[in-house]
């Protein structure tokens, strides 16, 4: 069966995922990464000169390392890549003709630019889950100029990103109960992740209200999808394929609504598109199959789904009790899962390496068939055959970071498959994923509460953030798919201190000094219009879900908070200019400077570049995330419907 169309629905659906990815981050970067920022890229980045493409990709892979020798800072440098980022992102989603290997070879490379110095703002499971779907349609977009081009790559394409959904869908399963997390053993998971998780939508204060039999039918339910499920993807049976789409979509869904994961949930649902074929939207009856072969695909799709139903009542011992509550608890043990997993992995593997053999075999097939012509079919071969090498590289990769999960197994895979992953290192092509390994904020979420005064003494105001919980009456916020990346870090500085976070002082540094671009990545500053604060202190809080009914609900509040401790001590501007310059961030940042290798035609177009990425700046400032986000995606899709119709036309 073809999936020819949901193939080029993903590339295209990933086109719109960069450009969603490359704006939010755009719109953050003056007061996340400038030179005035909290995180100034000239204090992290190697000043290592690069003559090469080796010495590019070694150490710390980024276009922004040639920005000395084109005359320009890194600020300038990473305005630049960010704008060209999003042009690149916004034609490929706007003109269905401009996605080609070039343009997401650029698209890859310039969001790892960013990421490699993007430091503790950008190390997310999402960012590394881009760049190898990024990666992957490097390859996938190799088209040779023949009729038939699209059916050669469809099948092997679409293993290949059926592969990576698989390895996210397990990873992310199994170490939930591989950590050992007793939330998770004892299914109370959900009775805290509402109002624990980093931000919470407006959806979640409801669903938290949920009664704890449901939420544990939840974690049930999570635990299913994400790990026995998909090793249903590679069953080739209709029914089986598409209970495997909707479930995956169910569980993303459901996330979607409850938590703001910027674009990563999107992502995913792209990945599930290889979960289907383009008969699935076909409403015309396609040829009558044999009797046998249906009743064949109805026994296995009846037993799969009847196998499943009974594993999941005997490992979680479901009973029903009064008023229809469904009781349930784990039934396995630790020893029990390891071996299991231990089992799942090898299985894994052989049956992935059996279904790429079929699809390069297939492939091959189909340049034979669908290719005209001796040239044509020769072409048809040869693109057939590059595509499986890039295929074949990226599984065999995969492998060490897909058996992470088992130390033991993955010290066992042989050192060739280690090496091949050893040539990826630093480059993102192939990840290790698992999400929530353990649950955090179990009675209450810890949160960061910045303060202000003009003397140590007080009074102190609160420094207001536009996402994160704060202001006890203000309603959780809806901000997804862009990612307010201040915002994700102060959550994880509450789960420590301030020195395993010491990009937080650099912030306190940049609020002693009333720092415009950092300020506007706040919601609320208590000193606007007046002197800066002489003091900042940080205040840590245990944060709760008001429950439906009680007098603090009543009032409006979806809040109530306990002062835990003094999170950091009155600090104030000398204090923090000396940390500041101890991590190499000067007062003053250096001036850009002048080309390495002297003027040439490259500095000479890097600069106008850079002064036209810095005019656009200064015009439309630091936009909010969210509206820049949906108005960059929207404003794409009807481009792309205009243009669909004038060609139709």
């Amino acid at each position: 069966m073809s999936q020819v169309m949901l193939f080029n629905r993903f590339l295209s659906a990933l086109n719109f995922v960069y450009l969603i990815a490359f704006v939010s981050i755009y719109v953050q970067l003056p007061g996340l990464y400038g030179d005035n920022g909290i995180l100034p890229i000239y204090a992290s980045i190697s000043n290592d000169e690069v003559h090469s493409v080796q010495q590019l990709f070694s150490g710390q892979p980024s276009l922004l390392r040639l920005a000395p020798q084109l005359g320009l800072s890194y600020a300038q440098a990473a305005e630049l890549v960010a704008s060209l980022g999003c042009l690149l992102a916004f034609a490929a989603c706007a003109l269905p003709w401009f996605g080609s290997l070039p343009v997401y070879a650029l698209l890859w490379l310039l969001y790892l630019s960013l990421f490699s110095v993007g430091q503790t703002f950008m190390w997310f499971q999402w960012d590394i889950l881009l760049l190898e779907a990024g990666f992957l349609a490097i390859g996938l977009s190799l088209r040779l100029p023949i009729e038939g081009s699209d059916r050669v790559s469809s099948g092997l394409g679409m293993f290949a990103v059926k592969w990576l959904l698989f390895r996210l869908m397990l990873a992310s399963g199994v170490v939930k109960l591989t950590s050992g997390c007793p939330t998770w053993w004892g299914l109370t998971a959900l009775d805290w992740h509402y109002e624990s998780q980093c931000l919470p939508t407006p959806l979640a204060w409801f669903s938290h209200q949920l009664p704890p039999w449901f939420q544990a039918l939840c974690v049930v339910a999570t635990f299913v999808i994400e790990i026995a499920v998909p090793f249903l993807f590679f069953v080739p049976v209709r029914a089986v394929r598409k209970f495997c789409f909707f479930s995956q979509l169910l569980l993303q869904c459901s996330i979607i609504v409850s938590g703001n994961y910027n674009f990563f949930n999107l992502l995913t649902i792209c990945l599930c598109l290889s979960l289907l074929h383009d008969d699935d939207f076909s409403t015309r009856k396609g040829p009558r199959r044999a009797a046998g072969l249906k009743l064949l695909e109805w026994g296995i799709s009846a037993t799969l789904f009847v196998g499943l139903f009974y594993l999941t009542v005997r490992l979680f011992n479901l009973s029903v009790g009064p008023g229809f509550r469904v009781n349930s608890k784990v039934a396995f043990s630790m020893n029990d899962l390891v071996k299991f997993n231990r089992s799942g992995l090898v299985l894994s593997v052989y049956v992935g390496l059996a279904w790429l053999v079929y699809e390069v075999l297939a492939a091959v097939v189909r340049a034979a068939l669908h290719c005209r012509g001796v040239l044509g079919r020769l072409l048809g071969l040869l693109q057939a055959m590059l595509l499986s090498a890039f295929v074949a590289f990226v599984f065999t990769a995969s492998l060490v970071p897909h058996a992470a999960t088992d130390e033991a197994l993955q010290a066992q895979l042989p050192y060739a498959v280690r090496s091949v992953y050893g040539r990826t290192s630093g480059l993102e092509i192939v990840n290790s994923y698992g999400l929530f390994r353990r649950m955090t904020g179990v009675g209450g979420r810890p949160e960061l509460v910045l303060e202000g005064s003009h003397s140590a003494e007080g009074p102190w105001l609160e420094f207001g953030f536009p996402h994160k919980p704060g202001n006890l009456s203000r309603a959780p916020s809806l901000v997804a798919p862009h990612q307010p990346r201040l915002d994700w870090q102060m959550w994880f500085a509450a789960l420590g201190s301030y020195q395993q976070n010491p990009w937080l002082l650099h912030l306190v540094h940049r609020l002693l000094s009333n720092e415009p671009s950092v300020l506007a990545l706040l919601d609320e500053n208590p000193f606007a219009g007046s002197s800066p604060p002489r003091y900042i202190r940080g205040q840590l809080y245990i944060y709760r879900f008001t429950r439906r009914g009680d007098p603090d609900s009543r009032r409006g509040r979806w809040w109530r908070r306990e002062l835990q401790a003094e999170y950091l001590q009155p600090v104030n501007l000398a204090t923090m200019a000396r940390f500041a310059e101890s991590q190499g961030i000067s007062k003053n940042p250096p001036p850009p400077p002048k080309p390495t290798g002297g003027p040439s035609a490259s500095s000479a177009v890097a600069a106008a570049a850079a002064r036209l990425a810095t005019t656009i700046r200064a015009a439309i400032g630091q936009p909010d995330g969210f509206w820049a986000v949906v108005s960059a995606a929207v404003t794409a899709a009807c481009v792309r419907m205009a243009s669909r119709a004038v060609l139709a036309g």
